[in-house]
């Protein structure tokens, strides 16, 4: 249950005649020339004060005839900040230093740095810093709902002291004594800047590994959040492979050593017949088709062959840069009944599917892989699934590309080292990071439910501030699966059911 002196209260709205006016800290009423207009009342000041506290209220005064209007601040916080320099109604209208961080006074704190800022109060703002780093100066790192709030505040009104106070210290989220006290969960945390969000979030990563050091899980770890970190602080990604071509991106050249390439003849398109009256000039050789066979599988030839261009009139189709075997090959899948199997070229025909829009052979080829991969359980190398993971990426098929996520098992360590990593894009990285991550916090005898928050609740913990990278929910610790190996089995999304009550009320501060 929240605390009532926790929540902000709102102030009723007025209108200007309906504020009352006042005369402030003991100035005679004829020497009150200025009006500054809040948010409750009319406060009367004069202006020679308010131009010896700052060159900004100067200004406005000059600008506007002596009046200063701004609704956004209510009399209490003007009256508290301006006592500051009247130093004998300090104590009487000011705030007391010592109780800045209990309750309403944190609110109170934040809109008067807010004042501060807007009008160039720095002696005042420097003492609140003061005051606050006074007060936190036996912090332990255990963070509580209000040292969120006061980390954002120094990292809102840029007070260095502090924030490295707070920082120095290793903040981390404690465990909480159910699910529904989660800190992650809170708007306080999730309203946090993303690298101080980044920087607590990992420091709690590495205090629930506390028992791993000098293993090898240990230094995965390590390499894992580097890698994070360059994302985070330099958005950039180390190349880390160690071959010459590392540099390349994805192709489609690939001439694995144990896989078994189909052997396709293509003499029977060599010959001309009645029937096959469209010609297909590959590099030197010709091949002879028929129109239908190519209109009714390709939009793309069909848009060709019915056109006036060349294509159309001479029934002449050039493909410059293809291979023929694979061009027969495509042509023989199309022409007739296929099936698909391990000696299939499926990258190539995949390139020459997406080309030309041979859509129904496309997911021919997908729903091939779906069955191969649950039923046969290949033990590929992960070079040869990095490149199965950028085909489903270009062909644009999610489940195989979860499927062959799956089967990654290698250390992120060694995973960095391959060109075919180097070659994926930064989603995936981002991705494979975030799996290896999981892996190694989710086969440890650690807290499930505070595990899936800090890694894998979406708009929340790790996938909040890796947001940018199109990182969503993928599995859930609570249905996750590691086998010996280290490998954690995808499971379908679930929804997220621990957001709590008590902190749909509190203050997005």
């Amino acid at each position: 249950m929240e605390n009532k002196e926790d929540e902000k209260k709102e102030d009723p709205v007025l209108s200007d005649e309906e504020k009352e006016t006042i005369c402030l800290f003991d100035f005679q009423e004829e020497k009150c020339d200025a009006t500054f207009i809040t948010k409750d009342k009319k406060l009367k000041l004069p202006s020679s004060f308010l131009c010896n506290v700052s060159q900004a209220f100067k200004e406005e005064l000059e600008k506007h005839k002596n009046v200063i209007s701004h609704g956004n601040f209510s009399s209490e916080v003007l009256i508290a900040a301006l006592s500051f320099y009247r130093p004998r109604f300090f104590a009487q209208h000011g705030f007391d230093k010592d109780k800045l961080v209990l309750g309403q006074s944190r609110y109170l704190c934040w809109d008067i740095l807010s004042f501060c800022t807007q009008w160039q109060l720095t002696s005042l703002s420097d003492f609140i810093e003061e005051s606050l780093v006074k007060n936190f100066e036996k912090f332990s790192g255990n963070l509580t709902r209000g040292d969120v709030l006061f980390i954002r505040m120094a990292n809102a009104f840029n007070l260095k002291l502090l924030l490295c106070l707070f920082m120095n210290k290793d903040p981390y989220v404690p465990r909480p004594r159910t699910a529904k006290k989660n800190l992650m969960l809170a708007n306080v945390f999730q309203n946090l800047e993303r690298t101080l969000k980044y920087e607590i979030l990992k420091n709690t990563i590495m205090r629930e590994t506390v028992h791993m050091p000098g293993s090898k899980e240990f230094l995965e770890l390590k390499i894992i959040l580097n890698f994070l970190d360059a994302l985070i602080y330099e958005d950039k990604i180390l190349d880390n492979s160690t071959y010459n071509s590392r540099k390349r991106r994805f192709e489609w050249d690939f001439n694995f050593k144990n896989s078994k390439k189909q052997k396709t003849s293509y003499n029977s398109f060599q010959i001309k017949t009645p029937a096959t009256d469209v010609q297909l000039l590959v590099g030197d050789v010709k091949l002879y088709v028929n129109s239908f066979t190519l209109t009714e599988n390709s939009p793309v030839f069909k848009v060709m062959l019915q056109s006036t261009f060349r294509e159309g009139q001479e029934k002449l189709i050039q493909l410059p840069g293809k291979n023929v075997t694979e061009v027969v090959s495509f042509l023989t899948f199309m022409l007739y009944h296929g099936e698909i199997n391990r000696n299939t070229d499926i990258f190539s025909l995949c390139k020459l599917c997406h080309e030309y829009q041979v859509d129904w052979l496309s997911d021919k080829v997908m729903e091939y892989l779906k069955t191969f991969i649950v039923q046969e359980k290949p033990q590929y190398q992960s070079q040869t699934i990095f490149n199965y993971i950028n085909l489903a990426v270009f062909m644009q098929w999610e489940i195989i590309e979860k499927q062959f996520l799956d089967q990654l098992t290698d250390s992120f360590v060694m995973l960095q080292t391959l060109s075919e990593f180097n070659a994926l894009d930064l989603r995936l990285k981002v991705l494979i990071a975030r799996k290896r991550l999981w892996v190694l916090l989710s086969g440890k005898s650690l807290d499930k439910t505070f595990i899936e928050t800090l890694l894998n609740t979406r708009d929340f913990g790790m996938l909040s501030v890796l947001r940018n990278y199109q990182q969503d929910k993928l599995f859930t610790l609570a249905e996750a699966k590691v086998t010996t190996e280290g490998c954690c089995k995808l499971t379908a999304d679930v929804p997220d059911d621990l957001l709590p009550d008590w902190f749909d009320h509190e203050e997005d501060y």
